[in-house]
């Protein structure tokens, strides 16, 4: 068996250390573009979103993984299993960071406001959040609201949301006119 040189066991332990700190900082973007995302969007926005444009995200990963499969599997030999796990992760990760990312630039932007009514529902919601039924559809989601609009909400008032509108299309930043 050859004897590895000092040189490449420097260069596979500094590849290493790149791909943690590389790894460490993309999942610290993913956590903060998640909590940007929830605090601008309603979650029944969030699905709209991935239903309207589901196939663009789904194009975006295919092409990421498979630029990323390129690079890694030109530099060194590993196991088909590491690789299938490895095309997984990757997959997954940019079809979700492709909508967090388009989300976060459409709360960015302004191209208009909408108006829509929803009823209350304090019922079971916790503190800082309230249940909301749109008026129209019926669809019930929640929204975290500061404690001067939360109170004197009661169960069932009606209340109008302002919505900024972004460059993408999407309504995000609801606001309460009452």
């Amino acid at each position: 068996m050859p004897k590895l040189s000092r040189k490449h066991n420097m260069k596979k332990s500094s590849t290493t250390a790149i791909r943690i700190i590389t790894t460490f900082v993309i999942t610290l973007l993913a956590l903060l573009l998640e909590r940007s995302v929830q605090k601008a969007y309603l979650s029944s926005d969030i699905y709209e979103a991935f239903q309207s444009h589901g196939i663009y995200y789904l194009m975006i990963s295919l092409l990421i993984t498979l630029l990323l499969w390129r690079v890694e599997t030109s530099k060194q030999p590993s196991s088909k299993t590491v690789k299938v796990l490895a095309v997984l992760i990757i997959f997954g990760a940019s079809f979700f960071f492709s909508n967090r990312i388009e989300l976060w630039i459409n709360s960015k932007t302004q191209k208009g406001e909408i108006n829509q009514n929803y009823s209350v529902q304090l019922e079971g919601i916790s503190w800082g959040e309230i249940g909301i039924r749109d008026l129209a559809t019926g669809e019930i989601d929640r929204m975290k609201v500061e404690a001067e609009d939360y109170n004197g909400l009661r169960e069932n008032d009606t209340i109008s949301l302002a919505f900024k509108k972004g460059i993408f299309g999407f309504r995000h930043s609801p606001s309460i006119h009452r």
